[in-house]
């Protein structure tokens, strides 16, 4: 990111902070809070993978429950990726 708003100036050897640094150090706080927002939330939201069925798990307190727990379950027996092979033939070939 640049921040090109920022101009500081030297008095003496010392910095001098003037209203518009102030107003520049504040603006690229906002710009860079902005940046980590929609960082977190693109994150978040890549995370989630199946919306619709939703996996409640719930552990005891300080414990270390989330580090232990099997995020998977088998929902259907049947080999799903055979069945999907199997009816994509042509329906000109047998």
């Amino acid at each position: 990111m640049r921040f090109s708003c920022c101009e500081h100036s030297m008095v003496a050897g010392q910095h001098v902070f003037t209203s518009r640094t102030a107003n520049c150090v504040i603006h690229n706080m906002l710009k860079m809070s902005y940046y980590y927002l929609c960082l977190f939330l693109c994150v978040a939201n890549a995370f989630n993978l199946e919306p619709r069925i939703p996996v409640l798990k719930l552990g005891d307190k300080d414990s270390y429950f989330g580090y232990s727990v099997a995020e998977h379950q088998i929902l259907d027996t049947t080999n799903s990726v055979q069945e999907h092979v199997g009816n994509s033939r042509r329906p000109d070939r047998k």
